[in-house]
C-alpha cells in the first residue's frame, strides 16, 4: 500500500530557530548566518538526493545562492517573534514520480505559487 503525506510547518524566531541553519540543514551545505554569527555546517549530513532553488521570475538572480538568500530573509525580518519560512513537505509514493526532475517539475506546476520562492 502506498503512503503519503503532507506538512507544513513555521521557521520562526520566536521558536529560537533560524531560516540560515534551516536552509543549511535541508541542503547539507555550510552557510554563515550574518544575523547571529553562527556557521551551521551540514556538509556530513547523508541522504540527500537533491536540492534546487526556484525563483519567480521578478527575483533578484543572486537569490539563487542560498547563503545570499535567507541572509537576506533573516535582515529583513527585524521582529523578536518574525516568521522567517515554511517548510512544505510533500511525501508521494515511489509509483507515482519516476524520477526526482519529474518530482520537482510536478511541486513546481502544482503546488507552489508563482510569486513564491521554492527550495
Amino acid at each position: 500500500m502506498a503512503i503519503y503525506h503532507c506538512s507544513i510547518k513555521t521557521i520562526s524566531r520566536g521558536k529560537s530557530q533560524s531560516a540560515v541553519a534551516a536552509a543549511a540543514y535541508r541542503a547539507g551545505e555550510k552557510i554563515y548566518n550574518e544575523y547571529d554569527g553562527r556557521t551551521s555546517d551540514y556538509t556530513r549530513k547523508k541522504g540527500i538526493a537533491h536540492t534546487e532553488i526556484m525563483l519567480p521570475d521578478n527575483a533578484p538572480a543572486e537569490f539563487s545562492d542560498r547563503a545570499v538568500l535567507w541572509n537576506a530573509v533573516e535582515r529583513v525580518e527585524k521582529a523578536k517573534n518574525s516568521q522567517l519560512a515554511r517548510e512544505i513537505e510533500i511525501a508521494l509514493p515511489k509509483c507515482c514520480f519516476c524520477t526526482v526532475n519529474n518530482s520537482s517539475h510536478i511541486v513546481e506546476q502544482d503546488f507552489m505559487w508563482n510569486s513564491t520562492v521554492k527550495e
